[in-house]
């Protein structure tokens, strides 16, 4: 039995890039900025290898905004570019070089292989007292889960052990921001 109880599971689709990586960034959770939504690559600019979040921001005239974004997203150690998109909207856009290994694991789907310091931003962001912090440690830890899951699913906790990973990879065609616009991302260094 997992060490957090599963009751339901979430059986749509949501933004990896955003459970498993926007962590790393150390943004507290629950603020009032946050991103529209998160990608791992720009349409014929920026490719999932490239080990580039690319984080889509509604830009606002206040101080709270412009304090966020001097320190959170402009002096964040990942930072690495910014496009304005017009439309009060920008792109902020954060290196995984230092993360190449979790990248790796993370666009093959393999969350479980994540290493401890991503795992616990990735903790830390969501906090024990979440609503989703139970299946997000069951992705992180998935042989904690297995028998749970096996219920939860009705099928042999065998096929789950071989399968190793409770969350389904990436889905690169949900992971790509789709604009026309021209950028030269970062450079980037081969894993």
């Amino acid at each position: 039995m997992g060490k957090y109880n599963i009751k339901k599971l979430y059986t749509n689709y949501f933004q990896k890039s955003r459970v498993f990586l926007y962590p790393a960034l150390e943004i507290k959770r629950g603020i009032a900025n946050t991103p529209v939504e998160t990608y791992i690559s720009w349409k014929d600019k920026i490719n999932p290898s490239d080990r580039l979040l690319i984080c889509l921001f509604n830009l606002k005239d206040n101080a709270d905004f412009l304090n966020f974004e001097e320190h959170k997203l402009l002096n964040n150690p990942l930072f690495c570019d910014y496009f304005e998109l017009g439309d009060n909207k920008a792109l902020y856009v954060f290196t995984f070089e230092d993360y190449r290994y979790d990248w790796h694991y993370f666009r093959k789907g393999e969350y479980s292989k994540l290493s401890p310091k991503l795992k616990g931003h990735i903790r830390k962001f969501y906090g024990e007292k979440s609503s989703n912090y139970k299946l997000i440690h069951s992705y992180l830890y998935p042989e904690e889960y297995y028998e749970e899951y096996s219920n939860l699913l009705n099928v042999n906790i065998n096929v789950l052990k071989d399968v190793k990973e409770l969350c389904n990879k990436p889905d690169l065609t949900k992971e790509i921001l789709q604009p026309e616009t021209v950028i030269s991302p970062c450079k980037i260094t081969e894993l």
